[in-house]
């Protein structure tokens, strides 16, 4: 109402009534988005076959592999790299142990 200098919430009312593009904005800031994960499949599959291969290589199976998304408000990249690195991993000959840390 504040955006659009409306006093009322009647007269808001009638503005949602007569303007979809008014209805589709409330909805769109409404709504919580839908988690999307994978949006760029090529990307998981290059880090299955260049980045994950090198990250791991030579490394002792008890020692850390931390990975940090910066900027991620929703978690879906940071998900979706876990996610890759967990089908990388499965695919491992001897595998590491594989342990998640949670945030405290």
């Amino acid at each position: 109402m504040m955006v659009r200098r409306i006093e009322t919430p009647a007269e808001y009312l009638r503005r949602l009534r007569e303007d979809p593009a008014e209805l589709q904005a409330v909805f769109q800031e409404v709504l919580i988005p839908v988690t999307n994960f994978f949006r760029n499949p090529k990307m998981c599959e290059a880090l299955g076959r260049e980045v994950f291969p090198k990250l791991l290589e030579d490394r002792p199976a008890d020692s850390a592999v931390r990975i940090w998304v910066p900027g991620c408000s929703t978690g879906e990249e940071a998900y979706s790299l876990a996610i890759c690195l967990t089908e990388f991993w499965i695919t491992l000959p001897g595998k590491p142990r594989l342990s998640c840390l949670r945030p405290t």
